[in-house]
């Protein structure tokens, strides 16, 4: 039995590249389109559902969301400290892929009678 599975850190990896690339498409609209960038989350927002909604009350709720209202003095800022509250959505999602990769690898194992 093997405890790793090849497509199942594929399928992780595939899914980080994603997510980076969405948070990477933030930040740049944080830092250098400051104006116009109001929705600039909504695509790392779409990449970690349903997580990031569910998760959204909570950390209202915690006090998490009024403290980086606060707190943060730069668009970057704020915008790291909101991608922080997808961030376990990521994880989840992560971590769900990699064990759908795994039963994929374990049923696609098994020999077949002819």
């Amino acid at each position: 039995m093997r405890l790793r599975s090849k497509l199942g850190l594929t399928f992780v990896i595939a899914y980080l590249a994603i997510f980076l690339f969405a948070e990477f498409l933030a930040f740049r609209a944080l830092i250098f389109d400051t104006a116009n960038s109001e929705l600039s989350g909504v695509p790392a927002i779409f990449v970690t559902l349903p997580w990031s909604v569910m998760m959204g009350p909570f950390w209202d709720l915690v006090g998490f969301v009024k403290w980086y209202e606060r707190f943060a003095s730069t668009p970057a800022l704020y915008g790291f400290f909101a991608s922080l509250t997808i961030l376990p959505g990521a994880i989840i999602n992560a971590v769900i892929l990699y064990y759908i990769g795994r039963a994929i690898d374990h049923f696609a194992a098994k020999p077949r009678n002819p």
